[in-house]
């Protein structure tokens, strides 16, 4: 990639302050995408689309490697026989284990892909298999071979991953589910999109921050981490598992954009050259041969763009668009086009990179014989347990401790001011968290409730459900408040046939469901409100034990996945 000779950044005039890496550098090596094993030298070199290495599945091939020769060579620990596998271990806790020779980590994948905060996440899943081994070691002792104990913990570790991404993950950064799973379908090809590997899974890029709050357990800032610093791996040892992780819970994300934060123009690789991420981003989806912007959007259902003001509302990007593309919006690259959309309401991004998300996810999922929800992988009751299981679980269950560990691991929750002393006019309390507070009392007819949430900005979410015929949502019906600007609507809602998508606005509304809300300097909104305790059509409130419901968002009033701030 050629630099200009007065490039501010790689070649400033000597007279200037600026000290990058590397001074007067004509050019930033680019490395081309591997292609097809053609050896005609005439079409060798038409399918430079890079060659995945790994398995396009959601199967934690990062701590089992990609085959089970590679784990059973590498990775698995058969001096137990208890289908562990390896570690090293570090003042009592484990981690990965390391090569006798320069001290790298052996992982089933790529080691110079992590950074300390995806080490942290695939520590906890290396220690998740180990400690089902020990569950199932309890149970069954000798009479179970070290296979068995290695192939039944990684299927649930598997399924506790799959289901962690697909539901937790995905509906944090959409906003709301996949599809629903219907059922393995054994004509899809597995395999990952040349579109989604080269544009869609880089939004990542703009979320990268200039640098990283170490936090301690109490939220306090120890030091901040340089962007090139996330890759001495080491600093998991020295920082602890569960430092790293609060850290990273605890930090706020860059918005998804063209924007990228400055350290990102002059990231150090692994052979010690400097590059400019979003740059290199741009000369990726050439070397490919990824398709416009505009094609790309027809290509997923969406009309052509006819102007910038299409792809954003915002004026600073049409300008910056019409600056770069100078002949028009048919001329948009694919990645810039799309890191510049406009969101999706509460989404991460826009409509492209959001259509590429669920199509590759969905696929993923349908494609896999061994996907969790699959009939017969496991019974009802087991995948009852899968999904009652989060991410926050399986972290809590797998460090050393959990004293003042965040309850919601996917979003920083805005610091509360509401007041959580008794109200006589409403003296049950019913909520679990101090960013939402429900209260309600009781009398021959009605059930009156106070709810408090404490929102970021003024919009956000909150729900409960009554009734609900599992121990998810299945079967439940909801009073749902959307939260705009501090005004308050509230509205009657009930849950989908399989109970794990967002709840469906009734036909039928309670007339009687009307808010009488505030919002104060600090954001934080008071609703009180009735339900009838036997509304027609409805579930009765009863006099006796009922499954109830409760859920919020505090950041959007787009109804779309409460995160981990669910609770019944």
């Amino acid at each position: 990639m050629f630099l200009p000779a007065d490039d501010p950044l790689y070649n400033p005039n000597p007279n200037t302050t600026v000290s990058p890496y590397q001074l007067n550098v004509p050019f930033l090596p680019v490395n081309r995408s591997e292609g097809n094993n053609d050896t005609n030298p005439a079409t060798r070199n038409t399918l430079l689309s890079g060659i995945n290495g790994v398995t396009p599945f959601l199967d934690l091939n990062t701590i089992y490697g990609i085959s089970d020769q590679d784990a059973i060579n590498r990775l698995r620990d058969a001096s137990t026989n208890r289908g562990k596998l390896k570690t090293y271990i570090i003042n009592g806790q484990e981690y990965p284990p390391k090569n006798a020779s320069d001290g790298s980590y052996i992982w089933g994948t790529f080691e110079r892909a992590y950074t300390i905060f995806t080490f942290a996440i695939q520590t906890i899943w290396m220690r998740e298999h180990n400690r089902l081994c020990e569950e199932l070691y309890k149970k069954h002792g000798s009479s179970w071979t070290d296979e068995q104990y290695f192939q039944e913990a990684r299927r649930w570790t598997t399924a506790f991953y799959q289901k962690a991404v697909a539901e937790e993950y995905i509906g944090a950064i959409l906003g709301r589910p996949l599809p629903a799973y219907q059922n393995y379908n054994a004509n899809l090809t597995p395999g990952i999109d040349t579109f989604f590997s080269t544009v869609t899974f880089r939004y990542g890029h703009s979320e990268l921050s200039d640098s990283y709050r170490i936090q301690d357990e109490y939220g306090d800032t120890l030091y901040d981490l340089a962007l090139n610093n996330i890759r001495n791996l080491t600093l998991v040892e020295q920082l602890g598992l569960e430092r790293v992780l609060r850290s990273m819970i605890l930090q706020r994300q860059e918005e998804v954009d063209i924007f990228l934060v400055d350290s990102t123009k002059r990231l150090v690789n692994f052979d010690n050259h400097i590059y400019d991420l979003a740059a290199f981003d741009i000369i990726r989806s050439r070397d490919r041969g990824i398709p416009l912007y505009n094609v790309i959007r027809q290509y997923f259902g969406f009309p052509k763009a006819q102007s910038f003001s299409d792809i954003s509302k915002n004026p600073i990007i049409q300008k910056n668009l019409a600056k770069i593309y100078p002949i028009g919006v048919d001329t948009v690259e694919a990645w810039v086009g799309a890191m510049s959309e406009d969101h999706l309401s509460g989404a991460n991004f826009g409509m492209v990179l959001n259509a590429s998300m669920v199509t590759q996810y969905t696929y993923i999922r349908d494609s896999d014989n061994f996907w969790f929800e699959k009939p017969n992988m496991f019974t009802s009751d087991e995948r009852t347990i899968i999904r009652n299981t989060t991410l926050r679980d399986i972290i809590i269950r797998n460090i050393n401790s959990s004293a003042n560990f965040p309850q919601n691991i996917w979003s920083v929750q805005p610091q509360t001011t509401l007041n959580n002393s008794d109200d006589s006019n409403y003296p049950t309390k019913i909520s679990t968290w101090s960013q939402y507070i429900v209260s309600c009392r009781v009398d021959m007819t009605y059930v009156y409730f106070k709810v408090q949430i404490q929102t970021s900005d003024g919009n956000g979410w909150f729900g409960m459900g009554f009734g609900p015929d599992d121990d998810g949502m299945k079967g439940a019906e909801f009073i749902i408040g959307i939260v705009t600007n501090g005004n308050v609507t509230l509205g009657n809602y009930h849950a989908d046939v399989g109970g794990y998508h967002p709840p469906l606005r009734d036909s039928n509304q309670d007339p009687t469901l009307v808010p009488k809300f505030s919002m104060s300097s600090s954001k934080a909104v008071t609703v009180e409100f009735k339900r009838l305790l036997n509304p027609p059509g409805k579930k009765p409130i009863t006099n006796g034990d009922m499954k109830y419901i409760l859920a919020y968002n505090p950041n959007s009033d787009a109804f779309s996945y409460h995160q981990n701030n669910q609770a019944g």
